[in-house]
């Protein structure tokens, strides 16, 4: 992996909110093509890291670069000076916990906005790429079904399909599965998991799917507090994490004992 080209680079990042303060000095670098899993307690920073990334929020302090584009500032987006991301809304997809799609629009409609939109493909070049997603995603027949009409696996699975319209280098999953119900669980983390195997696109997986984290990604990241403390590849943090924090976490995670 160090030998490929960082696709992300955050770099002392802080960020907070009022008198809270989310993100201390955060470092991280992510490579074209990997496939991160991101855990630790809620309240740690995961989710925020996520929408940092996306630019749906800003941050106070430090660098974020993605392909070697900064993203402003708060500071530096109140300035008229400001370089923006002229790719970014193609580079990166986020895929939320709660699905928000349109409850007025089909599930193939939901899935050509976008690409129609932003990208100027053609209706019909857009459909086509959706079905084809569809199939992926195991939505195969659902294009004409209306949001309250799926299941909410149905509904991540038009999110996701969503997201990969947009062919972003990278994607970034917010936690998908906790809105689902367990039954459901399962099938939307296997296209994940599918998606993972088959896909070069670089993934940041925000999770407490230990399983799913342990099986998908190169590497694990465990959070506290606005802070990496550990990280490593998934044989590592799960079979002998060299934090103490880490391990206490796991133990809770995972119904182990000493």
């Amino acid at each position: 992996m160090a030998s490929e080209p960082s696709i992300i680079q955050c770099q002392g990042v802080t960020k907070s909110y009022g008198d809270t303060q989310i993100l201390q000095d955060f470092d991280l670098e992510v490579t074209a093509g990997e496939k991160v899993a991101i855990i630790g307690p809620s309240g740690s920073g995961k989710s925020t890291i996520l929408r940092l990334l996306m630019g749906l929020e800003s941050y106070q302090s430090g660098r974020i670069l993605i392909s070697g584009n900064l993203l402003p500032s708060e500071k530096e987006s109140r300035s008229k000076r400001a370089r923006r991301v002229p790719v970014q809304g193609h580079d990166v997809g986020l895929v939320f916990q709660h699905f928000n799609l349109f409850p007025h629009m089909t599930a193939i409609e939901n899935v050509i906005e976008a690409p129609i939109r932003v990208l100027k493909l053609s209706p019909a070049a857009a459909r086509t790429r959706a079905r084809d997603l569809f199939e992926k995603v195991g939505l195969f027949g659902r294009d004409d079904a209306y949001p309250r009409q799926l299941s909410g696996g149905e509904q991540q699975r038009v999110a996701i399909a969503r997201a990969l319209a947009m062919q972003p280098k990278i994607l970034l999953f917010d936690e998908v599965t906790s809105a689902l119900d367990p039954e459901l669980v399962g099938g939307v983390l296997n296209v994940l998991r599918k998606l993972a195997a088959e896909s070069g696109v670089t993934m940041l997986v925000v999770t407490h799917e230990m399983a799913f984290a342990r099986d998908v990604s190169d590497r694990v990241l465990f959070m506290e507090k606005g802070r990496i403390i550990e990280q490593g590849p998934p044989s590592l943090i799960f079979s002998a994490p060299q934090n103490e924090r880490t391990r206490s976490f796991l133990r809770e995670i995972l119904g182990k004992s000493d």
